[in-house]
């Protein structure tokens, strides 16, 4: 549904900045806000599908997805949610920016670096863990014949 609603409000934000940048007849800068309004929407939706699709791997069937999609694991998901969460949080502190509607920026920012910063660390310390406890290293065999 959101892909859906944005990519409708998307068509109709191109239209009108098209029919707008004819009528004026100079360079009309594009909103870039309300350009970020509907990639921020794209976002969300995806990690919503992300999500599902994770989901429905894990406890009902195999789907056939991109390798970038596959979920393995409970620890694939987090780390594809993780990495798209990311993203949505930089994209609404970068739409706050555009649209100057935020009165103190550098707390609204801070608000939105330190579950980043959250986030980075708990993925780095789960990597420095697993590599800590033996995960199997990869052996490699010599195939050449003398």
């Amino acid at each position: 549904m959101l892909f859906a609603i944005g990519g409708i409000g998307l068509v109709f934000f191109i239209l009108r900045s098209l029919s707008e940048g004819v009528t004026e007849k100079g360079a009309s800068i594009l909103p870039i806000f309300e350009l970020l309004e509907f990639v921020h929407q794209f976002l969300i939706g995806t990690v919503l599908y992300i999500t599902a699709m994770g989901l429905y791997q894990l406890f009902i069937q195999d789907v056939p997805l991109p390798m970038w999609m596959k979920t393995e694991s409970s620890e694939d998901l987090e780390n594809n949610l993780i990495g798209v969460t990311v993203v949505v949080l930089a994209i609404e502190f970068l739409g706050a920016v555009f649209s100057g509607t935020h009165g103190n920026l550098l707390e609204y920012g801070a608000g939105i670096a330190l579950p980043i910063a959250a986030l980075a660390l708990f993925l780095g310390l789960k990597h420095r863990n697993k590599g800590a406890h033996g995960t199997p290293a990869k052996i490699e065999v010599d195939t050449q014949v003398q």
